[in-house]
Parts: C-alpha cells; sequence; structure tokens
C-alpha cells in the first residue's frame, strides 16, 4: 500500500501543537448565579474527528478575582476506522472578589 503524506500547513502560530482535525466547542458552567467565594465548574468540551490526544486549549486570563484550580483533563478516544472522541476540561472556579 502506498500513502501520499502532504505536510502540515505551515503556521507562524507558536501555539500550534499539531492537533488537525473537525473540531466543536461547547463551554458551560454548572451555575447561572453564583456568591462569593462558591465554587462554580467551567466545563470546555471539544469533540470531533482528528488527532484527540494533541488537542490543548490556550491559556486563559482569568480575572484576578477569582481563584482558579488546574483543569481536570479527561479523554473519550474512538480509534476504530476514523479516529474520534472528546476531550473535556473542568476549571473549578471560586469567585473572591464581589
Amino acid at each position: 500500500m502506498k500513502i501520499n503524506a502532504i505536510p502540515l500547513p505551515e503556521t507562524k502560530d507558536e501555539n500550534f501543537t499539531g492537533a488537525v482535525g473537525d473540531f466543536n466547542f461547547q463551554v458551560s458552567l454548572d451555575k447561572k448565579t453564583v456568591k462569593q467565594n462558591e465554587p462554580i465548574t467551567l466545563s470546555i468540551n471539544i469533540s470531533g474527528t482528528g488527532n484527540i490526544k494533541l488537542l490543548q486549549l490556550p491559556n486563559i486570563n482569568f480575572s484576578d478575582g477569582f481563584e482558579v484550580y488546574d483543569p481536570k483533563i479527561s479523554e473519550n478516544i474512538n480509534r476504530k476506522s476514523i479516529i474520534n472522541g472528546s476531550k473535556k476540561f473542568e476549571y473549578v472556579l471560586i469567585p473572591r472578589v464581589y
């Protein structure tokens, strides 16, 4: 079997990690309203076809009024005829300033 592979597109973005595919992003919060010092969870779910393992989020600049914990990252990857699945990032945020 002969495979003709083309190179990845050239990029000037130094943050490019090599993830190529067709992806959808879904962002949600677990609560619509929150009180000061009450934790909330920000979920970012990326799903689709492609190299999900290489997906990374860009740095998110949260307001200084939030205490932010490192995200919990989970993956669900199917490697059948087409690689597809999802990768989820869950941030716990605590608003410290009213």
